[in-house]
């Protein structure tokens, strides 16, 4: 079986996000132009989880774009939700601890991509706070 089948199938998934930042290393590799890399700053990235970049809104960048800046591999982050949704899978979002990572998270829970949340009880009295 292919690993991404394997993925697709799964009914428990383990992920984590990172904060965005303008990757000039991915301009200097050609994964993107710097056009595109400006495209995805005017929609205010809040989080990255495997490059697939949502605003604080919970939508997805990468879907906004035409045409998509690159085709990913792997697991469709975005179909997350369809996944919990339909087959009671359970997606576990691993977050790093600190009030930067809040927006990010936010973002993330959101878009409806997770429905198991682990951080640190620091970051997540500041989730709760304002919600």
């Amino acid at each position: 079986m292919l690993k991404h089948e394997l993925m697709n199938r799964s009914t428990i998934v383990v992920t984590s996000l990172f904060t965005p930042h303008s990757d000039e290393e991915l301009v200097q590799r050609g994964v993107l132009s710097p056009g595109q890399l400006e495209a995805f700053d005017r929609y205010n990235p809040v989080v990255d989880i495997n490059h697939w970049v949502f605003d604080a809104e919970g939508r997805c960048i990468n879907d906004l774009l035409d045409p998509p800046p690159y085709y990913l591999s792997g697991l469709d982050i975005p179909r997350l939700k369809d996944k919990i949704q339909q087959s009671n899978a359970k997606v576990i979002l691993v977050a790093g601890g600190s009030a930067r990572y809040v927006p990010a998270i936010r973002a993330a829970l959101k878009a409806r991509i997770a429905n198991i949340l682990i951080t640190d009880h620091v970051t997540a009295q500041l989730l709760l706070i304002n919600t």
